[in-house]
């Protein structure tokens, strides 16, 4: 008898981790940086965001901006510095006035390949006593950018007409000794 294989599934996996945009310029004056972004920055006056990839490194670090359009902003900054700023600048969004992360939304990180691996019932017993709400897992190849605390949609692919489920990943686990693959713990999430 041959052995039943297990369903091959593709994980959208999303993050809330925002991404670094691509500064073109940073300039210094009279105790004020001027940056201008490649694209939109999406910042309000008060955020603070963490400049990153300038030379001199007094450009860089965790400010707190003054927006003056949709691709510029100000944040002070101790001089003199030498301007213009040269480097892979980058500017990635820290927090907002209050020190809080409002406003990020999911993005998508992925899509892979993933193989689903019910749990079986003694350790759904096993797991809901210690974790709670554990519902699935899935075999996936090992990468260095999946964490606990990341999203996944998972769209089966049995039933044919299955609607999209939304997963918490609440761990994150090696899966053998070659550390080739991982194992996703996961849970249903409401939208």
């Amino acid at each position: 008898m041959s052995e039943i294989r297990r369903l091959s599934e593709r994980l959208t996996i999303q993050t809330d981790r925002p991404a670094a945009i691509a500064v073109s310029a940073l300039t210094w004056a009279a105790g004020r940086v001027s940056a201008v972004t490649v694209t939109p920055h999406g910042y309000t006056t008060g955020d603070f965001a963490t400049v990153a990839g300038a030379t001199p490194s007094g450009y860089t670090g965790k400010v707190q901006v003054t927006v003056t359009s949709p691709t510029t902003f100000t944040y002070a900054a101790t001089g003199p510095l030498t301007t213009p700023a040269t480097g892979s600048m980058t500017v990635t969004y820290a927090a907002d006035t209050h020190g809080g992360r409002a406003g990020l939304a999911w993005r998508v990180l992925a899509t892979i390949s993933a193989e689903f691996m019910p749990l079986r019932t003694f350790e759904r017993l096993d797991r809901g006593a210690v974790e709670g709400g554990l519902a699935c897992r899935f075999r996936v190849r090992a990468r260095a950018d999946l964490r606990a605390g990341m999203r996944a949609i998972w769209l089966a692919v049995w039933p044919p007409d299955a609607t999209p489920r939304t997963l918490l990943v609440k761990g994150v686990e090696p899966d053998g000794v070659d550390r080739e693959y991982l194992l996703l713990q996961c849970e249903e999430v409401a939208v």
